[in-house]
């Protein structure tokens, strides 16, 4: 029987059907594998769960090098590779694709000539990015797509896995394609709805322990401002404002001492919407003693239906990097 304490978790998840089980962009598990000879047998037996497509896709690392990218179909599906090696390795599962198309839960981890170890302790500061499809990695492999596809949306070349990458830290993400801050466009939950969800619905508790969040709320609010009447747009503004500033409240409630960095113009905004995030950070840093910064990051289109390609991720970790430092 698999034995979950020598199981290290990242992202949210929470335990159901008596199964781990993960949702959001980024979120995976590793574990420690102590070689018995110099053939290793890993097989990762998981649970997949698909909603609109045929497939979702996972990456394992071995020793925090990419290994493989992995296509999952409804059901059950083993991940089973070899290994020929006489140290001890870390094996890391790391899923991509977002969580209103998929989700997943650990079944089973089976070795053949090596036993399951000790890991590591860890004590990394801990970074939580609060987003949409930008921050799930829409399309972000696929230039000028026309239409979203789950082979094209990579979580390790989106920004939040860069950025936790070089900065070393422990993350997690809360993000959701097509989620607004206050006014709905493309689907019907706001934000502050999904928040302290584990896959949109399911509640869990809100242990994150974050020292610093990455807030990259409002292009999809810029996308319904846009299409709102003239006379409702000052009233709309407000709303995102307040609205806004809420979610920060929220963050710090449960984070108190966490600095945050709100990141916006993924691609370009309008200019009321730029003048209403120096607003909010106005407000936001009198109000609260914590560190409030915000960027603007070099806007890019070139991925798959307007969203950013990798390249553009590239730019906004290192943007965002340079904030954080």
């Amino acid at each position: 029987m698999l034995d979950l304490n020598k199981v290290r978790f990242f992202g949210r998840y929470i335990t159901k059907d008596s199964k781990p089980y993960f949702s959001y962009s980024g979120t995976g598990f590793e574990f420690n594998v102590v070689p018995e000879t110099k053939y290793v047998t890993v097989n990762i037996s998981l649970l997949s769960e698909l909603r609109e497509h045929q497939y979702q896709y996972i990456a394992i690392y071995v020793n925090d090098t990419f290994y493989k990218k992995y296509q999952l179909k409804e059901g059950h599906n083993d991940v089973k590779f070899f290994v020929f090696t006489e140290e001890d390795i870390n094996v890391k599962l790391l899923k991509y694709n977002e969580t209103y198309v998929s989700s997943l839960y650990l079944e089973d981890i089976a070795l053949v000539n090596a036993k399951i170890g000790e890991l590591k302790s860890e004590n990394k500061k801990r970074i939580g990015f609060f987003g949409d499809s930008i921050t799930c990695g829409y399309g972000n492999t696929e230039r000028h797509g026309e239409g979203f596809t789950m082979e094209h949306e990579e979580f390790d070349r989106a920004y939040p896995f860069l950025i936790a990458q070089k900065l070393d830290m422990d993350y997690m993400v809360v993000a959701r394609s097509g989620v607004s801050v206050s006014r709905q466009i493309w689907i019907d939950q706001l934000f502050d709805e999904i928040y302290d969800t584990v896959d949109m619905f399911n509640k869990c508790p809100v242990d994150d322990r974050l020292d610093y969040a990455i807030i990259a709320l409002g292009t999809n609010d810029n996308g319904a401002y846009a299409l709102a009447p003239e006379e409702e747009k000052p009233i709309a503004l407000k709303k995102f404002v307040d609205d806004y500033l809420s979610l920060i409240g929220r963050i710090i409630k449960d984070n108190p001492g966490v600095s945050i960095v709100i990141a916006y113009n993924f691609v370009e905004l309008l200019e009321e919407i730029k003048g209403a995030f120096k607003e909010i950070v106005e407000c936001a840093s009198k109000k609260y003693k914590n560190s409030i910064k915000l960027v603007e990051l070099t806007p890019n289109a070139e991925g798959a239906c307007g969203h950013p390609y990798l390249d553009g991720h590239l730019v906004f970790a290192k943007e965002i990097i340079k904030v954080i430092k």
